[in-house]
């Protein structure tokens, strides 16, 4: 499980120099990923509310959303069913899934 948990730190890192560099607000979720690792971020991210995503799909980035990451089947382990759910439904609304 470590290795899948740095796996997916290593992922989301990756996610947030994508979305900063496109001008999204990411900063803290990429520092606390590299304090305290992606999936405690992850969890810190989605209790608070996470980013809008209908400026992630007008971007056409919803596949690089945490979100997208958090719900992506190799990491499912990582979350709880209500993380992976809330995820789904966010990015469902967002119309990431048509």
């Amino acid at each position: 499980m470590i290795d899948l948990e740095k796996q997916f730190t290593t992922a989301l890192l990756q996610r947030c120099c994508r979305l900063q560099t496109a001008g999204f607000p990411v900063a803290r979720q990429k520092q606390q990923a590299e304090t305290y690792g992606g999936v405690r971020a992850v969890q810190d991210y989605l209790r608070r509310g996470g980013l809008d995503l209908q400026q992630l799909a007008a971007a056409n980035l919803l596949d690089q959303s945490i979100e997208a990451l958090a719900a992506a089947p190799e990491y499912g382990a990582l979350f709880t069913d209500d993380e992976v759910n809330a995820c789904f439904c966010a990015l469902c609304d967002a119309g990431y899934y048509h």
